[in-house]
């Protein structure tokens, strides 16, 4: 019997890097833009333990040869645009560095720790279930503290500043773990139409649909129009990537889609809000002479692609500000933040900051085309990175180091399936299962 040191046997027995990690996401889905001295201090303690884990256990960093291209693409790419920004004195260099190039590096630390932990993906996908159970419960709860059904002292939380205001057939929201459903509402409604053989053994399935049914109650409670939007191109767009690629029942759909009506039918059914306010609402804001947000960002829009035709190709660098300011603490941030991005790159830095994302979709497609065990866990990310990709549109979502994750978890499942399960097509119907632990319990 080999004799391995009490270090690696400690290691094998006790995961603790899939504690912390886990730990580190559901305090990043429920406080993305707070409690900065807890986040910090689990990414380095989850950092150092699952990449310790692979170093000693392993010997080797996990990452594939086209992750690790794309990851150097990416570190070039911040880099050079970092240096142009600094360069050209911009106000928002630094401060742009660290989303661009410090907080990506962090991340594809974690991915190459959970690549050699099967483990470590399965929790992933297990805490992301109950990190949106938990945020809509409590989401549920203080929509019914606004309207007086409950006491607003059995809201916990509370220190989020979070508050609910009704208005003539609707309410809106100010809830700081909102931001966590652009990505969990489509990636749990997709997972409900993802082969049961294989998810059923990661999450509960009644879990599932009651977390998605409360999550759409709190999705159209909190008057977020793009969120709005999420929750029904979402679950649309998983559905189809799900019946091109590993093959879905159009019966999967139609419950997902009752389930997300039915969401809206509870939260119609109090009595201050009706589905015509909402409808409403959500129509307004595509009319900037009605709704006042919407005039603000067509003004930025204008103003940024004026910005932007004076250096069309290379932009103006990370940090640097337009004519009109958003924000006189941050003035280089706005909330278009692909016109943002052109503005600061240009055509060029679009190009390629646009074709890791397109690779990480198309490479998913593909897996999912060639194994449908993967495709089973894969599809429903992407059907969530395509949720935050239009939230983000509007709204400066990836600008918090909090919200990456809903980027880095796709690329972590891609990473393992290319490492450990990459080859020929298996007759398992879900081919993870077999080729490792990743969602055997």
């Amino acid at each position: 019997m080999k004799y391995l040191p009490v270090s690696e046997r400690l290691m094998m027995r006790f995961p603790f890097g899939v504690i912390f990690g886990c730990l580190l996401l559901i305090v990043l889905i429920f406080f993305p833009l707070a409690h900065h001295e807890i986040k910090l201090s689990l990414f380095g303690v989850a950092a150092f333990l699952v990449l310790a884990r692979s170093i000693v256990l392993e010997g080797r960093i996990g990452l594939a040869r086209e992750v690790w291209f794309w990851f150097m693409w990416y570190v070039i790419c911040g880099s050079f645009y970092a240096l142009y920004g600094a360069v050209e004195r911009n106000p928002g260099a630094f401060f742009s560095l660290a989303i661009y190039l410090v907080w990506p590096v962090v991340y594809v630390g974690l991915v190459a720790g959970a690549a050699l932990d099967d483990r470590f993906i399965r929790w992933l996908l297990r805490t992301c279930v109950v990190g949106l159970f938990l945020v809509s419960a409590l989401g549920v709860m203080a929509v019914l503290g606004g309207i007086g059904w409950i006491s607003a002292d059995y809201v916990p939380l509370l220190s989020q500043d979070q508050a609910v205001v009704l208005f003539p057939g609707l309410s809106r929201m100010r809830y700081r773990p909102i931001s966590s459903l652009f990505f969990l509402l489509p990636f749990v409604a997709t997972s409900l139409m993802a082969p049961r053989s294989c998810w059923d053994q990661v999450a509960s399935r009644g879990l599932r649909w009651l977390a998605l049914l409360l999550g759409t109650f709190v999705v159209f409670a909190s008057g977020r129009r793009a969120l709005m939007l999420v929750a029904v191109v979402g679950p649309l767009l998983g559905f189809l990537l799900l019946f091109t690629s590993t093959g879905v029942s159009r019966r999967a759909f139609f419950q997902v889609l009752l389930a997300i009506i039915g969401g809206i039918c509870l939260l119609i059914a109090l009595p201050p809000i009706s589905l015509q306010g909402i409808w409403q609402w959500f129509w307004g804001g595509f009319n900037p002479a009605q709704d006042t947000s919407a005039a603000i960002r067509g003004a930025q829009g204008d103003f940024l692609t004026k910005a932007w035709l004076s250096a069309p190709y290379l932009g103006h660098g990370l940090g640097s500000v337009a004519p009109v300011v958003r924000s006189s603490a941050r003035p280089w941030q706005y909330e278009l933040q692909y016109h943002l991005l052109l503005f600061q790159t240009g055509l060029v830095g679009v190009a390629c900051y646009s074709a890791g994302i397109l690779w990480m979709i198309g490479k998913a497609y593909k897996i999912s085309a060639a194994d449908p065990g993967p495709g089973a866990f894969l599809i429903p990310t992407i059907a969530g990175l395509a949720g935050v990709l239009i939230g983000n549109a509007s709204n400066p979502y990836l600008q918090a180091y909090g919200a990456l994750w809903m980027v880095f978890l796709p690329l972590a499942i891609i990473n393992h399936w290319c490492l450990h399960v990459r080859g020929p097509k298996r007759p398992s119907g879900c081919i993870m299962a077999r080729e490792s632990p990743l969602i055997v319990s």
